[in-house]
Protein backbone atom coordinates (compact mmCIF):
# COMPACT_ATOMS: atom_id res chain seq x y z
CA UNK A 1 0.00 0.00 0.00
CA UNK A 2 1.14 3.48 -0.72
CA UNK A 3 2.63 5.59 2.51
CA UNK A 4 0.33 7.82 3.69
CA UNK A 5 1.94 11.75 3.07
CA UNK A 6 3.09 13.22 5.71
CA UNK A 7 0.98 15.37 7.83
CA UNK A 8 2.95 18.63 7.89
CA UNK A 9 0.35 19.87 11.02
CA UNK A 10 -1.70 19.56 14.26
CA UNK A 11 -5.03 19.91 15.11
CA UNK A 12 -3.84 22.49 17.46
CA UNK A 13 -1.68 24.28 15.55
CA UNK A 14 0.54 24.77 12.54
CA UNK A 15 3.82 22.79 12.40
CA UNK A 16 6.95 25.36 12.30
CA UNK A 17 9.11 22.34 10.18
CA UNK A 18 9.63 21.98 6.77
CA UNK A 19 10.29 19.74 4.21
CA UNK A 20 13.33 19.75 2.63
CA UNK A 21 13.32 20.50 -1.36
CA UNK A 22 13.52 17.31 -3.43
CA UNK A 23 16.85 18.08 -4.66
CA UNK A 24 18.48 18.41 -1.37
CA UNK A 25 16.58 15.32 -0.57
CA UNK A 26 17.87 13.70 -2.84
CA UNK A 27 21.75 14.45 -2.02
CA UNK A 28 21.16 13.84 1.54
CA UNK A 29 19.50 10.22 0.56
CA UNK A 30 22.85 9.60 -1.41
CA UNK A 31 25.22 10.42 0.53
CA UNK A 32 23.42 8.53 3.25
CA UNK A 33 23.36 5.51 1.22
CA UNK A 34 27.19 6.25 0.39
CA UNK A 35 27.75 5.83 4.09
CA UNK A 36 25.94 2.91 4.22
CA UNK A 37 27.68 0.59 1.73
CA UNK A 38 31.03 1.98 3.23
CA UNK A 39 30.12 0.12 7.28
CA UNK A 40 28.08 -2.66 5.26
CA UNK A 41 31.27 -3.55 3.15
CA UNK A 42 34.51 -1.58 4.64
CA UNK A 43 36.47 -2.97 1.83
CA UNK A 44 35.44 -0.58 -0.89
CA UNK A 45 36.53 2.34 1.33
CA UNK A 46 40.07 2.60 -0.74
CA UNK A 47 37.35 2.96 -3.83
CA UNK A 48 34.83 4.91 -2.66
CA UNK A 49 37.41 7.32 -1.45
CA UNK A 50 39.20 7.74 -4.13
CA UNK A 51 36.19 9.26 -5.88
CA UNK A 52 34.92 11.06 -2.78
CA UNK A 53 38.20 12.74 -1.58
CA UNK A 54 39.43 13.48 1.14
CA UNK A 55 37.82 16.25 2.84
CA UNK A 56 34.37 15.77 4.52
CA UNK A 57 32.87 19.16 2.85
CA UNK A 58 31.80 17.03 0.06
CA UNK A 59 28.82 15.76 2.08
CA UNK A 60 26.04 18.68 2.95
CA UNK A 61 24.67 17.11 5.85
CA UNK A 62 26.79 17.97 8.93
CA UNK A 63 25.90 14.25 10.25
CA UNK A 64 27.37 13.03 7.47
CA UNK A 65 30.50 15.27 6.96
CA UNK A 66 31.18 14.03 10.77
CA UNK A 67 30.79 10.49 9.89
CA UNK A 68 32.87 10.43 7.02
CA UNK A 69 35.53 12.86 8.76
CA UNK A 70 35.53 9.59 11.41
CA UNK A 71 35.81 7.07 8.68
CA UNK A 72 38.91 8.62 7.38
CA UNK A 73 40.65 9.19 10.67
CA UNK A 74 39.78 5.21 11.07
CA UNK A 75 40.91 3.99 8.17
CA UNK A 76 44.32 6.84 8.46
CA UNK A 77 45.18 5.17 11.90
CA UNK A 78 44.17 1.41 11.29
CA UNK A 79 41.02 0.75 13.34
CA UNK A 80 38.49 -1.04 11.34
CA UNK A 81 35.71 0.48 9.91
CA UNK A 82 33.12 -0.99 11.93
CA UNK A 83 30.11 0.92 13.41
CA UNK A 84 32.27 0.80 17.24
CA UNK A 85 35.36 2.12 15.79
CA UNK A 86 33.27 5.21 13.44
CA UNK A 87 31.22 5.93 16.49
CA UNK A 88 34.11 6.39 18.63
CA UNK A 89 35.74 8.52 16.17
CA UNK A 90 33.01 10.87 15.60
CA UNK A 91 33.09 14.13 17.33
CA UNK A 92 29.68 14.44 18.13
CA UNK A 93 28.75 10.54 18.32
CA UNK A 94 24.48 9.59 17.06
CA UNK A 95 24.57 5.74 17.49
CA UNK A 96 20.74 5.51 16.42
CA UNK A 97 21.62 7.14 13.39
CA UNK A 98 25.19 5.89 12.52
CA UNK A 99 23.21 2.25 12.81
CA UNK A 100 20.38 3.24 10.36
CA UNK A 101 22.71 3.96 7.55
CA UNK A 102 23.00 -0.02 7.01
CA UNK A 103 18.94 -0.53 6.82
CA UNK A 104 18.41 -2.70 4.01
CA UNK A 105 16.59 0.55 2.16
CA UNK A 106 20.59 2.05 2.09
CA UNK A 107 22.36 -0.77 1.26
CA UNK A 108 19.89 -3.42 -1.29
CA UNK A 109 21.87 -2.28 -4.00
CA UNK A 110 25.54 -2.24 -3.41
CA UNK A 111 27.08 -2.43 -6.68
CA UNK A 112 25.69 0.76 -7.29
CA UNK A 113 28.06 1.97 -4.41
CA UNK A 114 30.92 3.79 -7.21
CA UNK A 115 28.03 5.82 -8.89
CA UNK A 116 26.31 6.97 -5.84
CA UNK A 117 29.48 8.56 -4.62
CA UNK A 118 30.57 9.82 -8.08
CA UNK A 119 26.97 11.58 -7.70
CA UNK A 120 27.85 12.99 -4.27
CA UNK A 121 31.18 14.26 -5.50
CA UNK A 122 29.67 15.88 -8.94
CA UNK A 123 27.29 17.84 -6.61
CA UNK A 124 29.97 18.91 -4.36
CA UNK A 125 31.74 19.69 -7.24
CA UNK A 126 29.15 21.65 -8.66
CA UNK A 127 28.50 23.86 -5.70
CA UNK A 128 32.60 24.62 -6.12
CA UNK A 129 32.01 25.75 -9.73
CA UNK A 130 28.91 28.00 -8.56
CA UNK A 131 30.90 29.90 -5.83
CA UNK A 132 33.75 30.31 -8.15
CA UNK A 133 31.70 31.62 -10.76
CA UNK A 134 29.36 33.69 -8.37
CA UNK A 135 32.69 35.61 -7.40
CA UNK A 136 33.89 36.03 -10.68
CA UNK A 137 30.75 38.14 -11.92
CA UNK A 138 30.75 39.86 -8.47
CA UNK A 139 34.76 40.91 -8.78
CA UNK A 140 33.89 41.97 -12.60
CA UNK A 141 31.08 44.13 -11.81
CA UNK A 142 33.42 45.72 -8.66
CA UNK A 143 36.36 46.24 -11.14
CA UNK A 144 38.44 44.18 -8.79
CA UNK A 145 38.93 40.98 -11.40
CA UNK A 146 42.45 41.63 -12.33
CA UNK A 147 44.34 38.83 -14.41
CA UNK A 148 45.88 37.06 -11.40
CA UNK A 149 42.44 36.58 -10.10
CA UNK A 150 41.30 35.00 -13.54
CA UNK A 151 44.14 32.80 -13.30
CA UNK A 152 43.55 31.26 -10.13
CA UNK A 153 40.21 30.56 -10.80
CA UNK A 154 40.99 29.29 -13.93
CA UNK A 155 43.74 26.72 -12.06
CA UNK A 156 40.67 25.75 -9.52
CA UNK A 157 38.30 25.36 -12.68
CA UNK A 158 40.83 23.01 -14.01
CA UNK A 159 41.52 20.99 -11.29
CA UNK A 160 38.06 20.35 -10.50
CA UNK A 161 37.59 19.19 -14.47
CA UNK A 162 40.22 17.07 -13.82
CA UNK A 163 38.90 15.41 -10.63
CA UNK A 164 35.71 15.05 -12.33
CA UNK A 165 37.47 12.48 -15.14
CA UNK A 166 39.29 10.88 -13.05
CA UNK A 167 36.06 9.43 -10.37
CA UNK A 168 33.98 8.77 -13.86
CA UNK A 169 32.86 5.43 -13.21
CA UNK A 170 30.19 3.27 -14.25
CA UNK A 171 28.17 1.33 -11.74
CA UNK A 172 28.26 -2.32 -12.28
CA UNK A 173 25.24 -2.66 -12.98
CA UNK A 174 25.63 -0.87 -15.93
CA UNK A 175 28.25 -3.35 -17.52
CA UNK A 176 27.04 -6.58 -16.07
CA UNK A 177 24.26 -7.38 -18.60
CA UNK A 178 27.64 -7.47 -21.27
CA UNK A 179 29.74 -9.53 -19.31
CA UNK A 180 27.20 -12.30 -18.48
CA UNK A 181 26.30 -12.56 -22.02
CA UNK A 182 30.29 -13.13 -23.00
CA UNK A 183 30.35 -15.35 -19.49
CA UNK A 184 27.32 -17.57 -20.86
CA UNK A 185 28.62 -17.43 -24.40
CA UNK A 186 32.16 -18.37 -23.20
CA UNK A 187 30.33 -20.92 -21.08
CA UNK A 188 29.09 -22.46 -23.86
CA UNK A 189 31.83 -23.02 -26.23
CA UNK A 190 34.00 -24.41 -24.07
CA UNK A 191 31.64 -25.67 -21.83
CA UNK A 192 33.42 -24.90 -18.63
CA UNK A 193 31.82 -22.61 -15.88
CA UNK A 194 33.55 -18.94 -16.15
CA UNK A 195 32.50 -16.20 -13.49
CA UNK A 196 33.34 -12.24 -12.51
CA UNK A 197 34.59 -10.84 -9.69
CA UNK A 198 32.37 -8.22 -8.45
CA UNK A 199 34.11 -7.27 -5.55
CA UNK A 200 31.16 -7.91 -3.40
CA UNK A 201 31.26 -10.61 -0.48
CA UNK A 202 28.01 -11.09 -1.35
Amino acid sequence: LPRRPRRLWTSTKKCTRTMPDAPIRLRVMTEKACLGYILYDPTIFDAMRLILGESPDVFTDSQHKDIYRAMLDCHQSGKPLDGISVLGAMREPNAVYLGSLTDYENTQSPYHAPQRAKEVADWHRGDLVSKIASAAIQDASTGKLGHQQLARMMGELSRLTQEAKISDVESIGQVLPEVIRDIEQRRKEENQFIGVPTGMPN
